[in-house]
C-alpha cells in the first residue's frame, strides 16, 4: 500500500501533456465515455488532479502486453531521458532553422542554380 504522502498527483496540463497534448475538451470527452473508464480527477477548488497510479494503471489497462512504464519518468518532465529528449528536439529545430530545405519553386530555382555552376545535375 503506498503512503498517501508519495503519491503523485497531475493537473489536467500534465495529464494532457502526457497523452500527446491533447485538447482540454479530449479529456472531458474521455472522462464522459463510460466505455473508456478512464480515471477521474479528484476535485479541488474547480481544479482537477489525476492520481499518477490511477493513469499508470487506466494505461496498462488499454495495452496489457506492453511493459509496465517507469511512472516516474512519465510524470517528471524535467527527467534526464526527457531533458536529452527534449535538447535532441531543441537541436533538431535549430538546425532546420539555420539550414531550410528549399521547397516549391525556390526548391526548383535553388536546383537549376546548381546545375548552372556545374552541380549535380
Amino acid at each position: 500500500m503506498l503512503d498517501e504522502h508519495l503519491i503523485t498527483y497531475l493537473t489536467a496540463a500534465q495529464v494532457r501533456q502526457r497523452y500527446g497534448g491533447v485538447s482540454d475538451m479530449a479529456l472531458w470527452r474521455w472522462l464522459r465515455d463510460e466505455k473508456l473508464g478512464f480515471p477521474r480527477p479528484l476535485r479541488i477548488q474547480s481544479r482537477r488532479f489525476w492520481r499518477l497510479t490511477d493513469l499508470v494503471a487506466w494505461e496498462r489497462a488499454q495495452n496489457p502486453e506492453s511493459p509496465p512504464a517507469d511512472p516516474q519518468l512519465a510524470a517528471d518532465p524535467t527527467a534526464p531521458g526527457r531533458r536529452r529528449e527534449r535538447a535532441e528536439q531543441s537541436t533538431q529545430h535549430a538546425e532546420a532553422q539555420l539550414n531550410p530545405k528549399p521547397c516549391g519553386a525556390g526548391a526548383a530555382l535553388a536546383h537549376l542554380h546548381d546545375r548552372s555552376r556545374g552541380g549535380r545535375a
